[in-house]
């Protein structure tokens, strides 16, 4: 599966696509692209995340190692 952007580190304060990703906390990647989702797993600072996808609402798809979830563009 190809990544149609680059990779965000979360802290680098980058820009993904024109969507930051959070910038000083630990993310939660989400079941579904709402809080209404489940947690499958929790993203550390400096963690590596590919984004695959971004959904109408803001919420960015990401593969984070053998998971693939989402997390909000921003916080």
């Amino acid at each position: 599966m190809a990544a149609i952007a680059e990779v965000g580190i979360i802290g680098s304060n980058e820009s993904v696509d024109d969507n930051s990703l959070p910038s000083s906390n630990n993310i939660e990647i989400r079941y579904g692209n709402g809080e209404e989702y489940a947690v499958i797993s929790i993203a550390e600072k400096g963690t590596e995340l590919t984004q695959i996808a971004v959904a109408d609402n803001g919420w960015i798809a990401v593969v984070a190692g053998d998971k693939v979830g989402w997390v909000k563009s921003r916080i």
